[in-house]
């Protein structure tokens, strides 16, 4: 749990002081996710390089394409996320439903660690809809989306990684809606 805050750490900052200055630019903060992501892949051992798509598997076997694919991706999830950051709870309730699949998942094939971060996750985040609700009494942020953002795709990956029976598209398919946004 430790090492995924530590990974988290440099697209949470970008995102907190955008939130507080209002003079962080986009780019910055997309490289923000994006190095979170290098580092979690480096903490990890964490990197795409199967992603059952022919053609794009036989690119990643190279490792500086998986490292930038990997990077690549782990920012554009954690930027899905700070879009539909607009609406009053949308990220909040779309996030927790997503945890808990993957929580749900996790424990099915006996993933206790992911399925825990999953839950602690889910369970910050129902504090902060307890919050939330009805009438936005807390904000949560470019920081917090940011960093649930991040936290869904950086446990996505270790779940399908560790977990060669979990299908590489669920995670996909889960976060299909903040994608599509």
């Amino acid at each position: 749990g430790l090492l995924l805050l530590v990974s988290a750490s440099p697209v949470f900052i970008a995102g907190f002081l955008e939130d507080v200055t209002k003079r962080v630019g986009i780019k910055v903060r997309l490289l923000c996710a994006a190095s979170s992501g290098i580092l979690a892949g480096y903490l990890f051992d964490a990197w795409l390089v199967d992603l059952q798509f022919i053609g794009l598997d036989t690119l990643l076997r190279i490792h500086v394409i998986s490292v930038m694919f990997t990077a690549f991706a782990v920012a554009g999830v954690t930027n899905a996320f700070n879009i539909i950051d607009g609406y009053n709870g949308l990220v909040g309730v779309v996030s927790a439903v997503i945890l808990l699949a993957l929580a749900y998942v996790g424990f099915q094939v006996q993933d206790y660690p992911v399925m825990a971060a999953c839950l602690a996750a889910f369970g910050a985040i129902l504090g902060f809809l307890f919050w939330n609700y009805p009438r936005g009494l807390i904000f949560l942020g470019d920081g917090g989306a940011y960093l649930i953002g991040f936290l869904i795709a950086e446990l996505s990956i270790l779940l399908v990684l560790r977990n060669p029976q979990v299908s590489k598209w669920f995670p996909v398919l889960l976060c299909f809606y903040p994608i599509f946004e």
